[in-house]
């Protein structure tokens, strides 16, 4: 399973990043994402919703089912983040995705798309950065660009 990764700083593009590649790639593979929420502020969510009522309530994990979908919360048992990303990535691996695409994680081994507004120092604290891409570049980005992001991306098992 390739890793792809997209980093960069509050309201750089990386969700519109994220979109473009799995638009993208969706079409030749099977792909998985994962974002890190880096607020120390707890996740928003509908409240009224039964199984998030059954969530807040103690229930460690809650579970809803629909004909097309499962949406699954639960509570974080690891402290370390990169732990949790490769616990993460093992479950997609076993379930067979192509493709992980994760967003956010700036510690973790991985090739990492760096999302800029403008280069300045801060990017040189985060490695091992191998693209830079614009937000308004976004939208003209190439299939070749997705391709060497493809090709070059590391396999899970080999960082």
């Amino acid at each position: 399973m390739k890793v792809i990764q997209v980093v960069g700083f509050k309201d750089s593009g990386k969700t519109s990043m994220v979109e473009a590649l799995v638009k993208y790639f969706s079409e030749y593979y099977r792909i998985a994402t994962v974002k890190h929420h880096g607020s120390h502020h707890p996740m928003e969510y509908n409240h009224s919703v039964d199984h998030i009522r059954h969530y807040e309530q103690g229930s460690e994990k809650s579970v809803v089912i629909s004909q097309d979908e499962i949406l699954t919360i639960e509570k974080n048992k690891m402290n370390d983040s990169n732990e949790q990303l490769d616990s993460i990535l093992s479950k997609f691996e076993s379930e067979g995705y192509d493709i992980a695409i994760v967003e956010g994680f700036k510690d973790s081994p991985y090739l990492k798309v760096w999302m800029a507004s403008m280069i300045d120092h801060r990017i040189l604290r985060v490695e091992p950065v191998e693209w830079i891409v614009y937000y308004d570049e976004i939208e003209t980005l190439s299939a070749r660009l997705f391709e060497d992001i493809f090709e070059r991306s590391d396999d899970y098992r080999n960082v």
